[in-house]
């Protein structure tokens, strides 16, 4: 192993010919210590692609479902949201209730996925380098992150449910 500085290639020629002049017959392999790392990383990095792939289709079902569970519920709920904004309820804390229900839904899978991952985050063990499956910052990390992008599939319905015309709703039925 030889630490050099400027050009590669030509440090690179000198030797070869340091080392055919000592011995003519031997074979000269050279490689540069950059693509010897890259070459011994390409599997973890593999992985950690695909990890990431996965990750981001579970967290876009999540915030799918989630979404769709309140746009459900809120065209469920029409009439009774009608009713009430009939009755006074202000656009506002129609939203506000309907955010209400999405942020219950956040917290208990928050809690739910915070167990489980304490549960079963031995598992990754192997798979990890200089952190702790248990690590307090990485999980509160992953779990604020999970929990915006929960937050921003509520808002949609939210705003839905304020507008939604209790005229039109009360006609229907």
């Amino acid at each position: 192993m030889l630490r050099t500085s400027g050009a590669d290639e030509r440090v690179a020629s000198l030797i070869r010919q340091r080392l055919h002049a000592l011995n003519g017959n031997g074979g000269v392999r050279i490689e540069r210590m950059d693509d010897v790392v890259a070459a011994l990383e390409r599997p973890w990095r593999s992985n950690l692609v695909l990890f990431g792939i996965f990750a981001a289709v579970t967290v876009f079902l999540a915030a799918a479902g989630l979404y769709a569970m309140l746009a459900y519920t809120v065209l469920e709920q029409a009439r009774e949201i009608g009713v009430r904004l009939v009755r006074g309820a202000s656009p506002r804390r129609v939203a506000a209730d309907v955010l209400a229900v999405g942020a219950w839904v956040i917290a208990v899978g928050s809690i739910a996925g915070l167990a489980l991952s304490l549960m079963f985050g031995r598992l990754m063990r192997s798979l990890l380098f200089e952190i702790s499956p248990l690590d307090p910052l990485a999980l509160a990390a992953a779990t604020v992150a999970l929990a915006l992008v929960a937050a921003l599939a509520c808002v949609w319905p939210a705003i839905r449910a304020a507008h939604i015309e209790p005229a039109v709703c009360l006609r229907a039925e």
